[in-house]
């Protein structure tokens, strides 16, 4: 009688596992975590964006004779005839480093964060003028060539956020991203002499702070050693947000412009699972 009921109570207690290890579970959904990024990258842009200063003032474009060129008489020296300069890169080229953060869960991610980049796309809108024969157009012997541009490597700063939605099933992702930056910098008009070819500044005359707020949308593509390549499209439009005493009686135009980025960078997550 004992047997059978040892048997009888064994027989119960594999029923009951049974039936409890062949229960689903349900599984437990993940929520919005917080997440926090550092990125270094190098964006290359191509746009047609032509920020134009017109009717620059007289006083910025009469540069005087190169102090070493004392054999050149006054009567030859005529101010820079060119009063109009235009910023329109075909491609610039700035790395950055960015700190940013936001929530995520497994397919989205909204992120905001500050930037600093450095441009390094020369001007291809420096103009000169030849101070012993004014209104020529070849270099000739004697005095120095005198110069007027817009100053080319510049910092750059600002911030962005965006929407980045995950669109595959990899560890790394590929992601839409739907962007928006704003970023300002410092312009300002210089002028020199160009001697056997060196440029020498003569003078440097600030035009204010200028911003420029770009929407894009393209795909990132991010890899499981943290890098990433990222392919954007969008529109942007400059404005001058603070003009200097220079920069108050000139005619700047600020059109808007399209552009395409592509941007390889490095990134460290705090939260990458």
């Amino acid at each position: 009688m004992k047997t059978t009921k040892h048997l009888l109570l064994v027989a119960i207690a594999i029923m009951v596992n049974t039936t409890f290890a062949q229960t689903p579970t349900t599984p437990k959904k993940e929520g919005w975590r917080l997440f926090g990024t550092f990125n270094f990258e190098v964006a290359g842009q191509a746009n047609s964006s032509s920020l134009g200063f017109k009717e620059i003032p007289l006083a910025i474009r009469d540069v005087p004779k190169h102090p070493s060129d004392n054999y050149v008489s006054s009567t030859n020296m005529a101010p820079i005839e060119v009063s109009r300069l235009d910023e329109s890169k075909l491609w610039g080229t700035t790395p950055s480093i960015s700190l940013s953060g936001g929530i995520r869960t497994k397919k989205v991610e909204i992120v905001i964060g500050g930037f600093g980049s450095l441009n390094l796309t020369s001007q291809s809108s420096t103009e000169r003028n030849y101070t012993n024969s004014p209104g020529t157009s070849n270099r000739s012997t004697g005095a120095a060539l005198t110069y007027i541009k817009l100053n080319d490597l510049r910092w750059l700063y600002g911030y962005s956020g965006g929407l980045k939605i995950k669109v595959d099933e990899s560890n790394a992702g590929i992601y839409l991203c739907i962007l928006y930056q704003k970023t300002l910098q410092n312009m300002s008009i210089r002028t020199g002499w160009d001697r056997f070819d060196q440029l020498e500044e003569y003078n440097k005359y600030s035009l204010g702070t200028f911003a420029t707020d770009e929407f894009s949308i393209g795909p990132e593509i991010r890899y499981e050693t943290n890098g990433y390549i990222k392919i954007v499209m969008g529109y942007g439009i400059t404005s001058a947000s603070n003009r200097s005493a220079w920069a108050q009686d000139m005619n700047i135009s600020t059109p808007g412009y399209i552009f395409l980025k592509l941007s390889l960078g490095i990134r460290v997550d705090t939260n990458t699972k």
